[in-house]
């Protein structure tokens, strides 16, 4: 069974020793080791350690960073888990996501990101995320999952993708987007990271393009943004 070894688990802002603990439960179940923790508050290590059962290598192993983007570091793709979507905010449910997220560790890595436990993700953090996936509840107070319980069912989706061929492995597709970005960067209305950026991102990661097309396609954006330059 393909494990999620190169996926990274990013927590924002956690609370509660048994959900830190929960969450490593379940990297474990589904081989993912690496588990990131932005601005923890001061919880119970050795209870976290307890509800981890058999994860508790992952609670020795865990990372607390200062901010989000430290938590990003160096991970090209990046999912935000979130139950409050704006009219505005494209995302797909857990089961579409899934395999999305398994092209990309088919590729390389990846991260994803739960937010605190109370309040979920801000709109900032929302917009540093390639994509966001929600997992669909009853309305109101009784859909909103324990983080725990949520990541556990995110792992999963994950890890049937893997096994059931529903990912394909493509090349890594961030050479075109980066290009595309400073093609962009410097046309009135252009926002970093922002729609444009991640409707192109939405295509390319369905479209599993060859490394080549993901080299041609960075040519050409390149070329648009010489000419960009250049008449101005």
């Amino acid at each position: 069974m393909p494990y999620l070894n190169d996926l990274r688990v990013v927590v924002i802002e956690p609370s509660a020793a048994g959900n830190v603990g929960w969450i490593a439960r379940a990297m474990a179940n589904f081989g993912a080791h690496e588990l990131v923790l932005v601005n923890p508050s001061v919880f119970d290590l050795k209870l976290a350690r307890d509800f981890s059962c058999h994860g508790a290598s992952v609670i020795d192993s865990m990372r607390p960073v200062n901010s989000l983007d430290d938590a990003l570091s160096g991970i090209p793709f990046v999912v935000g888990t979130t139950r409050r979507i704006s009219g505005s905010e494209p995302f797909r449910g857990v089961r579409q996501a899934a395999p999305v997220i398994a092209d990309r560790l088919a590729a390389g890595r990846a991260a994803i990101v739960f937010g605190r436990e109370s309040s979920g993700l801000s709109k900032e953090e929302k917009a540093k995320c390639s994509l966001l996936a929600s997992i669909d509840t009853v309305d109101g107070p009784k859909g909103s999952l324990n983080i725990s319980h949520a990541a556990a069912l995110f792992f999963y989706e994950i890890a049937e993708a893997l096994k059931d061929g529903s990912a394909r492995e493509g090349a890594d597709i961030s050479p075109a987007e980066e290009t595309f970005d400073r093609a962009l960067s410097s046309l009135p209305g252009y926002v970093r990271g922002g729609a444009f950026q991640k409707a192109l991102h939405s295509v390319l990661s369905r479209a599993h393009p060859t490394a080549q097309e993901v080299g041609r396609l960075a040519s050409a954006f390149a070329l648009l943004g010489r000419k960009g330059d250049m008449n101005q």
